[in-house]
């Protein structure tokens, strides 16, 4: 009865292995990418096209920033599997290696001050006394999802999101959901 049993599950699971389709498949697209990096912000604080390039050159100095710390990182990890993997009897470098990564890894992550500065600075003073605001929702956003889930208020309607797109192996196989609620 045992074997019969097996027998049969595996030939299922051949015959369901068989019977898959081979075909590359396309990734879906979920959530949909946002095809404008900010773009709520943007409107609140009426950004013009010049400010939000600016602001995105900030985030790309702080993160190029980073990688530059990460890339040290990296370059001494290499090093130390290196001198670990060879059976290496040098402690003192081992030693140093493994206190310069700690310290690479204490300046992570880097302050964001110098790079707020360089942010506000790009900003009017009229869209400077829009950020409190945003800081205020901020501090209200948990007491503000605590009374939804205990059924005190409703949750407010937000602006429809893109349709999220689905995609299959043929075009007609491409569905359109409706936005996310």
């Amino acid at each position: 009865m045992n074997l019969k049993r097996t027998l049969m599950v595996a030939l299922g699971s051949a015959g369901l292995l068989l019977a898959q389709d081979t075909a590359v498949v396309r990734p879906s697209i979920y959530p949909p990418p946002d095809r404008e990096p900010a773009r709520a912000l943007k409107e609140y604080l009426n950004l013009t096209e010049a400010q939000a390039q600016a602001l995105q050159g900030v985030q790309r100095s702080r993160r190029e920033a980073e990688q530059v710390i990460h890339e040290q990182m990296w370059q001494k990890q290499l090093a130390l599997d290196g001198l670990l993997q060879s059976g290496s009897t040098d402690y003192t470098r081992i030693g140093r290696l493994l206190a310069e990564i700690r310290d690479l890894q204490k300046k992570l992550p880097i302050s964001g001050e110098p790079y707020r500065t360089q942010a506000l600075s790009v900003l009017s003073q009229e869209q400077r006394l829009k950020l409190p605001a945003l800081v205020d929702v901020l501090k209200l956003q948990t007491p503000a999802n605590d009374a939804i889930f205990w059924n005190l208020i409703d949750q407010p309607e937000l602006k429809p999101e893109p349709p999220i797109i689905l995609g299959g192996r043929e075009p007609a196989d491409v569905h359109i959901l409706p936005a996310r609620k």
